[in-house]
């Protein structure tokens, strides 16, 4: 139960951060729609993500792991279905330059958010897990 709830907080921390860092991701409705979506998020980890992980466990293992991150991808898009806030739209970068270094602007289809999102959502989540657990 302990680890439920702790999951729950993670993940509820985590889709806010993804909701500032990446503008393509929106929940509207307050407090109680980061809640209601990150216990949804927690139980589509824990009941439906091992099953979208079986089957693509033949893909998974001809590309040696690196399609693993189309489950986070299936569960990202899955809790938007689920979810009424949550809204993803198309993304659009607007650049970034810092000291001669330049990154162009660019357009990013819904599935790419979604693509885009799972990473970062996956970096967020470790870290998270990674600072409770110290």
């Amino acid at each position: 139960m302990r680890n439920i709830l702790k999951s729950f907080l993670i993940n509820a921390v985590a889709l806010y951060v993804l909701t500032v860092v990446v503008p393509a991701f929106k929940i509207s409705g307050g407090l109680n729609s980061f809640l209601v979506a990150g216990a949804t998020l927690t139980a589509l980890n824990i009941l439906v993500k091992p099953i979208f992980n079986l089957l693509l466990l033949p893909i998974n293992l001809l590309s040696l792991g690196f399609f693993r991150w189309a489950s986070s991808v299936l569960i990202i898009w899955l809790l938007a279905k689920l979810t009424p806030g949550l809204i993803i739209t198309n993304y659009n970068f607007l650049g970034f330059s810092y000291q001669g270094f330049i990154v162009p602007a660019a357009h990013f289809s819904v599935l790419w958010t979604l693509i885009i999102g799972s990473f970062m959502m996956s970096i967020i989540t470790t870290l998270l897990d990674w600072i409770l657990n110290e």
